[in-house]
C-alpha cells in the first residue's frame, strides 16, 4: 500500500514539473503576460512651472487609474511657441512621434492645413463624446466638415493685471470691469503716467508696459479701427494709416512718454517679471498667466478690460492638444484627451483660460482664483463675445521673428514709425502668400 501511495505521489510531482515545463516555455503564455505591458505614450507640452505642476498632477491622476495606458511628458518651454513649433517638426522628419502635442493656435491651422494631425471624429463618435456639453466657439477651426483635428485646451483673452497697492497708493481709481463701460485709450495713457512719482532712487516705479510684439499689439490694432490680421489681405495700403496710428499710440506710450521700462531692458527682463516684481503698475497681458500670478505674487492684484479705441475688442485664442498622424498609439491617446474634458480635470488647471466644459465653465475659474470679485471673473467671460482670433497663416513664424526684430530697431529708435509700419506691411504681404 504504501508502495502505491509512493508511486502515485511521484507521478503527481513528475506531472506537476511537466505541467510547469511546458507553461514556461507555451509562446502563448509569454504573449499573454507581455500584453500586459502598457502602452507608454510621449505628450510632448508646452508648459511653464505652474503649468507643467497642473500637467503633472492631472497626468498622476491618469497613470493611476489607467494600468493599460501610461503617460510620460516632454516640456519644450523656451522664449516662444517657436521652439516647440520646430521641435515638433523634428520629431516628424526624425521619424519618431510624439502620441499627443499641445499646439498653439498660432501654428495649429497651417498645421492641420498639411494634414499633420489624425481625424479624432471616429474615435469621438466611437466614446459617445457630446459636443453640446462645451462652448462651441472653442471648436472653431477644430472641426472642418465632418472631421476633428483637435481638443480644445481652454480660450485664452487679453487684458490688463493691475497692482491694487501701487493705484492705492497713487490716489488712482481702479477702471470700470464692463468691457462696455471701462476707460479709453486716453484715460488708459493718462493712468500710466501716474505711477512714476512712486519710485524711489533704488526702486523704479513704472505704469504700464506690455510685450511690443505684434501679437501683442493686435488687439490694439483692432481697437483703432483696422483689420490687418484680422482677414486675409491683399495690399496694406487699405490699412495702413489706422495701424500707424494704433501701433504708435503703444509706441509713444512706452518709449516716448517712458511709462515702461526701455527696450533693452524688456529684452533683458520680461513685461511680466516687471509685474511680479512689484515694479509695476499695469501689464497687458494674457489669461494663461492666472495661475501664475496667483500663486506667485504676494501683493493685491486685479484683472480689468483692455482700453477702448474706436472698437471694443480683445484677442482670444484657443490652444487644442492634438494627435499625430505619425501616432501609432491613437487610440489610447484619445483615451487621454476624453480625460482631460471630464469635469474633474477640467478644474485641475491644465486648461488654458476658460475651460471648454459649460456647465462649470465659471465656477470652475471662480474656485480656482477665490480671491477675485465676480466682476473680475467676468472681465474674461465677457471677453470670450468680443474676442477676435487673428488670422494666422502658414509664414506666420517668420513674419513673427521679422517684426520682432522691425519692432525692436522702432523701440530702440533706428527706424521711425513710418518705415517701421512699412516694413512690416511689406513682410506680411511677403509671408502671407497663398
Amino acid at each position: 500500500m504504501k508502495r502505491i501511495t509512493s508511486l502515485l505521489l511521484l507521478i503527481l510531482i513528475v506531472t506537476g514539473c511537466s505541467k510547469e515545463s511546458d507553461m514556461a516555455e507555451d509562446p502563448m503564455s509569454v504573449e499573454r503576460v507581455s500584453s500586459t505591458e502598457p502602452e507608454v505614450l510621449e505628450f510632448l507640452v508646452y508648459a511653464n512651472q505652474g503649468m507643467m505642476k497642473n500637467y503633472e498632477t492631472v497626468l498622476k491622476q491618469f497613470n493611476d487609474t489607467h494600468i493599460d495606458i501610461q503617460v510620460e511628458i516632454n516640456n519644450v518651454y523656451g522664449q516662444d511657441w517657436t521652439d516647440f513649433e520646430q521641435t515638433f517638426r523634428s520629431y516628424l522628419l526624425s521619424g519618431k512621434s510624439p502620441d499627443i502635442v499641445d499646439i498653439s493656435v498660432i501654428y495649429r491651422d497651417a498645421m492641420i492645413d498639411e494634414g499633420l494631425f489624425l481625424d479624432l471624429m471616429p474615435y469621438a463618435e466611437k466614446s459617445g463624446l457630446d459636443f453640446e456639453l462645451y462652448f462651441e466657439n472653442q471648436f472653431h477651426g477644430l472641426l472642418r466638415g465632418d472631421a476633428l483635428y483637435g481638443i480644445p485646451s481652454g480660450a485664452m483673452l487679453m487684458g490688463v493685471f493691475i497692482n491694487k497697492e501701487l493705484f492705492q497708493k497713487a490716489g488712482v481709481e481702479i477702471p470700470g470691469l464692463d468691457w462696455n463701460n471701462t476707460w479709453t485709450w486716453e484715460e488708459f495713457a493718462e493712468v500710466s503716467g501716474k505711477f512714476t512719482s512712486l519710485s524711489t532712487p533704488d526702486n523704479q516705479i513704472y505704469g504700464m508696459t506690455m510685450s511690443f510684439t505684434v501679437g501683442w499689439l493686435i488687439p490694439f490694432i483692432w481697437g483703432g479701427g483696422s483689420d490687418f490680421l484680422a482677414i486675409d489681405l491683399d495690399d496694406c495700403s487699405a490699412v495702413r494709416a489706422r495701424v500707424v496710428e494704433s501701433v504708435g499710440y503703444i509706441y509713444d506710450l512706452m518709449f516716448v512718454q517712458n511709462t515702461s521700462p526701455g527696450l533693452m531692458e524688456l529684452i533683458t527682463l520680461q513685461p511680466y517679471q516687471y509685474f511680479l516684481n512689484g515694479n509695476l503698475a499695469m501689464t497687458v497681458d494674457g489669461n494663461w498667466w492666472m495661475e501664475g500670478f496667483r500663486d506667485s505674487i504676494d501683493f493685491d492684484w486685479g484683472v480689468v478690460p483692455l482700453p477702448i479705441g474706436e472698437k471694443i475688442t480683445t484677442g482670444m485664442y484657443v490652444d487644442c492638444w492634438a494627435i499625430p498622424y505619425t501616432s501609432e498609439k491613437s487610440e489610447a491617446a484619445f483615451e487621454v484627451l476624453k480625460f482631460f474634458l471630464e469635469e474633474q480635470q477640467q478644474k485641475s488647471g491644465i486648461m488654458k483660460g476658460i475651460p471648454p466644459l459649460k456647465s462649470s465653465a465659471a465656477e470652475i475659474y471662480r474656485n480656482r482664483f477665490p480671491r477675485m470679485s465676480e466682476e473680475e471673473i467676468n472681465v474674461w467671460f465677457q471677453g470670450i463675445e468680443i474676442g477676435q482670433v487673428p488670422a494666422y497663416f502658414s509664414g506666420w513664424s517668420l513674419f513673427q521673428s521679422e517684426t520682432t526684430d522691425i519692432l525692436n530697431k522702432l523701440g530702440l529708435g533706428e527706424l521711425t514709425l513710418d518705415e517701421a509700419i512699412d516694413q512690416i506691411c511689406n513682410s506680411y504681404m511677403n509671408n502671407n502668400k497663398k
